[in-house]
């Protein structure tokens, strides 16, 4: 028997849009139907192949909670900026309770979306939420590098250093090592005045960047830190600019 391929879309609460009718910036009228995990809609699609994730801000939020488990189904307008505006008169109907496959692949999208979530919530100076979906993301996928990186930036952007530091380390240790990343380790460590570590960061980067401007950057730098630049290996040449 052939499998069937789902596609989990997530959605902002967390929605997948179903269009049908779209003109330029207009109001577009939507269907969503999906079900509810952890107080956020999940939209699932059998139609195409491959995972996707949608999100989206709902005006005005919706207090889905005792729709907990269900599957339920909205109608309302998406408009610029990705916001959702539900039709509240013709309300939420419940279409029974979600299956345990649905859940399962559900809660892996989770971290994620809470992490998505809390850059929204950070670009709207909301650091409340933003500091609540972030701490969550991680307490569900400890092993994700680009959570501890996310929350990195939060501290950096609340001058936090040391414990920015902290989480730009945990984020190389499980796999972030691109040399950005290395090289925000190295710029916080430079910031603390640990100019061992932050050379020995910023060597990292070198041995991984292959955009010649920005490792030549980082040689300078590990230069101007004291550090010696002899026997560094050098990323291969033909990379790009992050």
């Amino acid at each position: 028997m052939k499998k069937k391929l789902k596609t989990f879309c997530v959605i902002s609460l967390f929605f997948l849009l179903i269009p049908v009718q779209a003109i330029g910036s207009r109001p577009v009228e939507t269907i969503i139907a999906g079900c509810v995990i952890d107080g956020m809609l999940f939209d699932v699609g059998d139609s195409l192949p491959v995972k996707q994730v949608y999100m989206l801000t709902v005006v005005p939020a919706l207090n889905l909670t005792p729709y907990e488990g269900k599957k339920v189904r909205l109608q309302g307008k998406l408009t610029p900026g990705d916001r959702f505006q539900p039709d509240l008169e013709k309300g939420i109907e419940v279409l029974g309770a979600c299956d345990q496959e649905t859940r399962a692949v559900i809660r892996q999208e989770l971290p994620q979306a809470y992490s998505t979530r809390a850059e929204e919530m950070a670009e709207n100076d909301d650091w409340s939420n933003a500091w609540k979906y972030i701490n969550k993301a991680i307490q569900l996928d400890s092993s994700d590098c680009s959570l501890y990186l996310t929350r990195a930036k939060f501290y950096t952007t609340q001058g936090k250093f040391a414990e920015a530091a902290v989480d730009a380390q945990r984020a190389v240790q499980h796999g972030c090592d691109r040399y950005p990343d290395w090289a925000f380790l190295a710029e916080l460590l430079e910031k603390l005045g640990k100019k061992s570590a932050a050379t020995d960061a910023y060597a990292k980067a070198v041995g991984v960047c292959g955009y010649k401007p920005d490792r030549d950057k980082f040689l300078q730098k590990i230069e101007q830190l004291g550090g010696s630049i002899d026997n560094i290996p050098l990323g291969k040449d033909g990379g790009k600019e992050f």
